[in-house]
């Protein structure tokens, strides 16, 4: 009896173990955000692309490309940037965001994400509104 017990118990702890937690539409979102200033090159960013959007970024001619320091400028722009709604309809996920403009105001914005066979990737850049 103590034989089968030792053999059949960590196949049940296996089978007990809770299967890991997939990550959510905005801690997807979060993670693309801190790490963007960190990127060492462009597909350090792009990894966290929708499949279409690389593809036409990359599919357009070099000299065209925005450079790895103007899109670091560009998030750089909007400071202080949280996600206070997430819409998740699969496919597809929106993001409704607060952050701080340039000239120190509160702004407002959206991004979306698509759900891909490896996890959530952004669909579409962030749009923040003029006023």
């Amino acid at each position: 009896m103590a034989i089968v017990s030792l053999a059949t118990g960590p196949a049940l702890a296996q089978q007990n173990r809770p299967a890991a937690t997939p990550e959510s539409a905005t801690q997807f979102y979060e993670r693309y955000r801190a790490a963007v200033p960190n990127a060492k090159s462009t597909d350090d960013v792009l990894k966290f692309w929708a499949a279409d959007v690389a593809s036409e970024f990359r599919s357009a001619p070099a000299d065209q490309r925005v450079s790895l320091e103007q899109m670091k400028g560009v998030y750089a722009r909007v400071t202080g940037v949280k996600v206070v709604k997430e819409v998740v309809t699969l496919p597809d996920a929106t993001l409704s965001l607060e952050g701080t403009s340039p000239d120190q105001k509160p702004i407002q914005g959206t991004v979306r994400l698509a759900m891909e066979a490896s996890g959530w990737k952004v669909a579409a850049l962030e749009s923040w509104p003029s006023r």
